[in-house]
Formats: structure tokens, C-alpha cells, sequence
């Protein structure tokens, strides 16, 4: 069965013919058929009501049609021609330029599209024989950058424990052999890594391959025997070990702060360091190298040989003494700068060996002292004055001059010393002395040569514990005074003489000399013509002799004779 359904539309102004709709036989179900009729009733009824909304609204715009043609018909008939024209002018300019740009639209509109489509062309003619390398190149990329992150490597793992990831096992067997060479060294006995190492080939990320470097600071870092920390070497010699840099800068800095304290006024460190070389240095040491603070700087304070003393004993001289010990006798003189080497006693300690640190500070400094300038001494040949008599006719003053000198000394022993300059403040005055050249024959008397004590007589004496005959008088006194001439003569001797020491021998004339023995220095050499009086030689104490004295003897054709019957009759 069907049925037709009519709807107006007054829109197209016609009739429509919706298809029949067929409505199924039910003969089954009742219910079924009911609900089906329910719904098609329901479809129907919303159709008709869309249909009626629909020509309800189409009326409504007719209505304002016909009502806006009424209108601007009545404001035609109202409006003025020109008025009416001109609004037509308008209507017609805005037509027209409608019209163009619609036209100019459609024409741009299709040259755009014209544009478009050539250049998706060249883009496609430009790229599609290139997406294959593009892809080929992007596979490669994906590649190389897989592999670069991903790949197959050897685990190491040392006691069970896995370390890192290594290229090749050879080289992690001579990163092994290396610590191990190292560490003998360190030790000083051969030394072998207690430890399990194993391989197992497995995937690795290629930021877990272990860097040799860091394979080796891990193998330290486990072996017992050994530490890192800051060694302190002299010389190459290993004074001991601390964690703590600093500290130990601290105890070296302290020697060096020591020498700059003692800087007297008037002088400027300009420099000081050690004369040995001292090294602080990071690296892997015998745990038994590692100390306390205190112990280091205990070692560090230490002798490298401690001073040597030396008791005289009875017959030393100097020579010998500095003989016996290596030295020479200027070495052992500055080793004892308050000992006189030619008035040493029994029992009297000195130095033979001088201390050496084992932290030697060099000092560099700068001095400015004030001077004197000594004062040069003019002889004057004078006719008219005896020989050994001397006059002054100017008396010299000596000047004063700043001095700026360069002192390098080694634990405040003078290395060496540079004068850097020199201001004069004042000139000094030269001393001119008058010296006579008048000859005095021997008078046939004979004066005291030195006014010292008398310490030994002529004629028998006890001397070192045995009876001695003493040829001669001995006169006591300071070294370096001065001995003169007993009487005028001729020097026949003036050098060593065996037991007499320097000695100096006068010939008097008619078989008569005069000796004098001991002495330190000579003032006169053979074949001098002396007066009595005049400086023949100083006090000494050369040759068999206990003490600083002159020695002074009278001979009558070679025979010692008793002097004090001539020197105080």
C-alpha cells in the first residue's frame, strides 16, 4: 500500500511530488508493527511542520517586498529630480566599481591560481628526484647517530662489580699493567692488582665507555698500600705527605717569614727562598709517607749533619787540627771567627764542622750604611830629620760616603756582597808625614826594643817542665806592637828562623848583633840600613813560643851574652 504526501512551496511556485513511502506488513509481531506506524506518523508530522515554518517565513519576506516597493516608490514621486538623479549617479558609480573589482577579482583570482599552480610544480619537479637521496640521507643520519649512541662493547667488572664499558680488553689489561708498575714503584717492591677482573660482551649506551684515565684513578683508588696526597720533596727526597696543601704551604712559609723578620733597620729583604729545591706536589704515595702536620714540619726543621766540636789537646796547632778535619786552616779560622789561631789553649773547644739545615734560606737584601772613608797617608822625605823619626805635617780626617750594598747570605752567613752605589757626603783630608833620611851611625848603646814585662831572664830557667838556658830576654806584650832597633845597623836576617820563628838580625858593626825573635810581622828586609829605634818588626808569638812576646838576644862574635848588662848598665 502507498500513499502520496503534497506540500505548497510558494517559493518555486509549484507542486511537489514526494516519492510514496512504502509502509512494511507486519504479520509477526503486533507490537512491532504498532511502534513502526508510530514512528512514520511522527516523521510525517515533523516534515509538515518544517514545511509550514518554512512558507510562513517566505510570506513574511514578501510582505516587507511589496512594503519597501511601496515605500521607495512614494519617495521616488516625494524626491526631487536632481536629487533622484543624483542618488541614480551614485547607485550607478558604486555598480560599476563593483563590477570592476568583481572583474579585477576574477582576474586576479585566476592568475593566483595560475601562479599557485606552476609554482606546486616547480616544487614538485625540483623535490621528487631529490627524495630519495633525502631519505637516503636521513637513514644514514638515523644511522650514524644510532651507532654513535647505541652499540656492542666489553663490560669490565672487577670483583663481580660491573666498572664501565671498554673497546678492546687489551686495553684495559695495560691500563693494569701500568697501576701496577706505578704502584711498584711507589713502593719500591713488585707489586700485583688483587683483584678479579672479568669481561662480558654486552649492549652499552656510548657515554658509558669508560675512559682509561678514569679506569686508572678508580684502580688507585683501591689499592690500600697507597694514598693520594700532597708530597713534600727536598732535593727529590720525600719528607712526608698531607691531604692538606695549605697547611703544609703554611709550615714553609713560616722558615721563609723567619729570615724576613730578622731584617735589621736600614735593611730591605728583596728576595728570599730556599737554596735547596722544595717541591709540593698532588700524585700517589706510600700510605707510610702521609703525617702529621707536626711531623712534617719536625722533619723539615731537621740537620742534614749537626756541628762537630773539637777539643784541643796538648800540642795542636791550627794547621794541624784543620789538617786532621779536611779543612783548610782559612776554613777553620772562619769556622771560630772569636778563636786566635796562634793563641789556642788545652782544653778550649772549637768548631770543626758547621751545621748544615735541611731548609737553607737564601736572603737577598739591600743596605745603606753610612762609612768613612779612610784616609790616605803621605810620606815626605826629610833631609833634615834622623832615620826613624816621623813627623806629621798634615793630619788626615777622614770623609764619609753612603753606601748601598747588595748582601746574599745563607742562613745569615755572607754568600756575597756587591756595592751598588756610592755617595760621598765628605771628602776626606790625606795625612802628610815628614820621614827622616838621615842616617845615624851605631851609637855602641843599646836600648829596651820593646817596653813590655819581662817575662823570662837570661841563663838557665825551667821551661815546659825541664831546665832550659834561656840566650835572651823575653818582653811580654800585646800582639802587633812594635819592636825597634836596639841600636843602629845593617839587617843581616829577616825571615823564619827554626825555633826563633820570623826573626830579625841586626849587625852592629865590630862582631856585635842583636836578635829579635817571635815576632808576627816584619818591618824590614836584609840589607836595610836601621837606626836605633827605628820599627823593625811586631810582637808575635811564631816559632817555639808560648805567648806573644819578643825575644831579644846580644851577640859578641856569635855568643849570647847577658843583654841586661848592656841595655841597663
Amino acid at each position: 500500500m502507498s500513499e502520496e504526501i503534497i506540500t505548497h512551496s510558494s517559493l518555486v511556485g509549484k507542486l511537489l511530488v514526494r516519492p510514496k513511502v512504502e509502509i512494511p506488513a507486519y504479520t509477526d509481531k503486533a507490537d512491532n508493527y504498532i511502534k513502526d506506524r508510530k514512528k512514520i506518523a511522527n516523521g510525517l508530522s515533523r516534515s509538515r511542520a518544517a514545511a509550514y515554518r518554512s512558507v510562513m517565513i517566505k510570506r513574511g519576506f514578501y510582505k516587507i517586498s511589496d512594503r519597501a516597493v511601496l515605500v521607495r516608490n512614494s519617495l521616488r514621486r516625494a524626491t526631487p529630480r536632481p536629487i533622484m538623479l543624483a542618488i541614480a549617479f551614485i547607485a550607478c558609480v558604486f555598480a560599476a566599481a563593483k563590477e570592476f573589482a568583481g572583474a579585477r577579482y576574477r582576474w586576479m583570482s585566476r592568475h593566483l591560481g595560475a601562479l599557485r599552480y606552476a609554482i606546486s610544480r616547480r616544487i614538485v619537479n625540483y623535490c621528487a628526484p631529490r627524495a630519495a637521496g633525502m631519505l637516503f640521507l636521513a637513514v644514514s643520519v638515523f644511522a650514524v647517530v644510532s651507532s654513535s649512541i647505541v652499540g656492542v662493547g666489553l663490560q669490565v667488572y672487577i670483583d663481580g662489580k660491573p666498572v664501565g664499558f671498554v673497546s678492546k680488553r687489551s686495553d684495559f689489561i695495560e691500563v693494569v699493567e701500568r697501576v701496577e708498575d706505578k704502584v711498584s714503584e711507589i713502593l719500591g717492591y713488585p707489586y700485583s692488582l688483587n683483584a678479579d677482573v672479568s669481561y662480558n660482551i654486552e649492549m652499552f649506551n656510548r657515554k658509558e665507555i669508560l675512559d682509561l684515565e678514569t679506569a686508572e684513578r678508580m684502580l688507585f683508588s683501591g689499592i690500600s698500600e697507597i694514598e693520594q696526597a700532597y708530597v713534600v720533596t727536598v732535593d727529590g727526597e720525600v719528607i712526608g705527605a698531607h691531604r692538606d696543601k695549605e697547611a703544609i704551604d703554611t709550615i714553609l712559609n713560616g722558615f721563609l717569614q723567619s729570615e724576613m723578620k730578622a731584617a735589621s733597620e736600614g735593611e730591605t729583604i728583596t728576595n728570599v727562598e730556599f737554596v735547596r729545591d722544595v717541591d709540593v706536589k698532588l700524585q700517589y704515595t706510600n700510605s707510610a709517607n702521609v703525617k702529621t702536620l707536626s711531623e712534617i714540619s719536625q722533619a723539615l726543621s731537621s740537620n742534614v749533619r749537626d756541628e762537630e766540636l773539637y777539643t784541643i789537646q796538648a800540642g795542636d796547632t791550627f794547621e794541624a787540627i784543620a789538617r786532621n778535619h779536611g779543612l783548610s786552616t782559612q776554613a777553620l779560622i772562619d769556622l771560630n771567627p772569636g778563636v786566635d789561631p796562634d793563641n789556642i789553649k788545652e782544653g778550649q773547644v772549637i768548631t770543626v764542622k758547621e751545621e748544615i739545615p735541611l731548609l737553607s734560606v737564601r736572603t737577598t737584601k739591600t743596605m745603606v750604611t753610612e762609612e768613612e772613608i779612610p784616609y790616605e797617608t803621605e810620606y815626605v822625605d826629610d833631609k833634615t830629620l834622623f832615620v826613624g823619626v816621623q813627623k806629621t805635617k798634615v793630619k788626615g780626617q777622614n770623609g764619609k760616603k753612603l753606601v748601598t750594598t747588595e748582601v746574599v747570605s745563607v742562613d745569615g752567613e755572607v754568600e756575597s756582597s756587591v756595592v751598588l752605589k756610592e755617595e760621598v757626603i765628605e771628602e776626606p783630608v790625606n795625612e802628610v808625614i815628614r820621614v827622616g833620611t838621615k842616617k845615624r851611625a851605631p851609637t855602641g848603646t843599646f836600648i829596651v826594643p820593646y817596653n813590655g814585662t819581662i817575662s823570662s831572664r837570661f841563663g838557665w830557667r825551667i821551661f815546659k817542665g825541664k831546665y832550659d838556658y834561656h840566650t835572651g830576654i823575653d818582653f811580654a806584650g800585646p800582639k802587633g806592637s812594635i819592636v825597634v832597633a836596639s841600636d843602629g845597623g845593617t839587617v843581616t836576617k829577616a825571615g823564619w828562623y827554626g825555633a826563633y820563628g820570623y826573626c830579625v838580625i841586626i849587625n852592629h858593626g865590630n862582631g856585635v848583633e842583636t836578635l829579635y825573635g817571635h815576632n808576627s810581622k816584619l818591618l824590614v828586609k836584609v840589607g836595610d840600613k836601621v837606626a836605633q829605634g827605628e820599627a823593625i818588626a811586631r810582637v808575635g808569638s811564631t816559632g817555639r813560643s808560648t805567648g806573644p812576646h819578643v825575644h831579644f838576644e846580644i851577640r859578641i862574635n856569635g855568643k849570647a851574652v847577658n843583654p841586661a848588662k848592656y841595655l841597663w848598665k
